[in-house]
Order: structure tokens, then sequence, then C-alpha cells
């Protein structure tokens, strides 16, 4: 069980208004369709297998006790990308988008940190998109699988690449690690014919591209399993479904490993 939240119930905003609230001691300041809805929404998202996990708690429903159980941290068998000590300054809810304001210890968060900060709220009833902001640093850059900076809020959509429904599921190397050769290259995919392409960038250039073959596709979901040499250094690795229409990159999602050697 993750930990409770100390709920004291919900103040009703007129469309259009903004609600605040302070944690981590109160969730008030949601809306009545935020306080009222039915429960089964509510999940905090933590990372397991490489990517992430729902962890259904009605007591989450509202967008303050969610977050104060998401930096509460998970529970065992689960990690949490969010920096230890970050807390919540402020959530608010205006017109679907939530905006929340963490402590200073959130610094640039990863983009599993802000997955796990969007898919947390952007499932309570009434949240439809996400911002994040640092006190004193404002707005968070947020990206979507391809690397693109987002322009404003953020719906859960950009991050579902991160979920292992996604399209292309990478559960192997973990994103953000430190690695070494030979590096395992495996997860599943549910693609055309079950074949995607994974190209490896390194120093700014991209050194390889391979496709790759999972046992199963179109309809059926595959798992994959490749063992990768990559060059020492920071790496990047691109993963992508080419459209058949014009060889463009589908259902793209992007990995950061750090390689000894």
């Amino acid at each position: 069980m993750l930990a409770g939240c100390n709920l004291t119930g919900g103040t009703a905003t007129a469309p259009g208004t903004t609600a605040t609230t302070s944690a981590p001691t109160t969730a008030a300041g949601v809306s009545t369709e935020q306080t009222t809805a039915t429960l089964s929404q509510a999940a905090v998202y933590f990372i397991h297998g490489g990517g992430l996990v729902a962890i259904p708690d009605a007591a989450t429903a509202t967008p303050a006790a969610a977050l104060t159980a998401l930096l509460n941290g998970p529970p065992s068998g689960d990690t949490s990308a969010i920096p230890a000590g970050t807390k919540l300054s402020t959530v608010t809810v205006t017109d679907g988008t939530a905006n929340a304001t963490f402590s200073l210890e959130l610094g640039a968060p990863s983009r599993l940190a802000q997955a796990q900060i969007v898919e947390t709220l952007a499932h309570l009833p009434g949240v439809t998109a996400v911002t994040i902001s640092v006190d004193g640093s404002g707005l968070v850059a947020l990206q979507d699988g391809a690397g693109n900076v987002l322009s404003g809020a953020a719906p859960p959509s950009d991050y579902a690449d991160l979920l292992p429904t996604a399209a292309i599921f990478v559960a192997s190397p973990a994103r953000d690690s430190t690695v070494s050769n030979p590096v395992t290259f495996s997860g599943t995919a549910d693609v055309f014919e079950g074949s995607f392409v994974l190209e490896v960038w390194s120093g700014g250039n991209r050194v390889s591209q391979q496709p790759i073959t999972a046992s199963a596709g179109t309809g059926t979901r595959g798992s994959f399993s490749e063992k990768l040499s990559l060059p020492a250094g920071d790496v990047k690795l691109v993963v992508y479904e080419p459209s058949a229409a014009d060889g463009s990159p589908l259902h793209e999602t992007q990995l950061y490993v750090h390689v000894t050697g």
C-alpha cells in the first residue's frame, strides 16, 4: 500500500477558474467533479520493469493527494525517478490543465520523472494535460517520445511510449542507466509484421542502424531481445516503426545510457 494522504474534502470551482492546493496536508481546491468522480481511475505511477506502472489507490483521487503519495516514494519492488526530498509546493487545475509546482530538489527532471507526474495527474477525472514547474526556475521543458520539446501542457499520450502497452516498449536497457557491453536490448512490440528500426547515436552522429523483428506483430504483441555492442560514453538509442507510406518514424521512443566499455 502507498503511504496515505490526509484528505479533507474538496472545494468546488466554477468553470474557467483556478483552484490552488498547497501540499501535503490537504486536497482542498480541486473541482467537485474530481472529488465526486469514480475513484477507480485514481493511481500513482512508479517504475517497474523499465516502464511505468500504475498503483491504484482510491485515497489519491485529488491532485494534491496523488502527488503527495507519489513523492512519498514507491512500494517495494518499484522505483521512482523523482529525486528524493522533492516536495510539492502547489497544484492548480484550470480548464482541465493541472499545474504542479515542486521544490528545488526536483531540478531538471528526467523524462521518466516527468512521465510519473504527468500520468499520475492526467488520469484523474477532470484533468487532461499537465505542466510542471520548479520553485524559482519556472516551467520545466517537457518532452515527447521523439525528444521534441512541448510548447504547452502535456497530455498523457506524450508519454505513452513509457507504458508496457506502447506500440514499441523497451524494457532494457533501463533509461538513464550505466551499462557495459554486451548490452541487452529487449522489450515487446505490436507493429506491422513485428518489424521496427533501432538507431544508435553517439557524439551527435548516427553510428549504426539495424532492423529488429519481434516474435509477433500486426495486432499481436511479440517480444524481442538482442545483444548490442555500443560505443563507450553517452549513447542515444532511437527506436521507431518506419511508415509504409513514406518511411517517416512512427511510435518513436528515445532512451539514453552511459556505456562504460
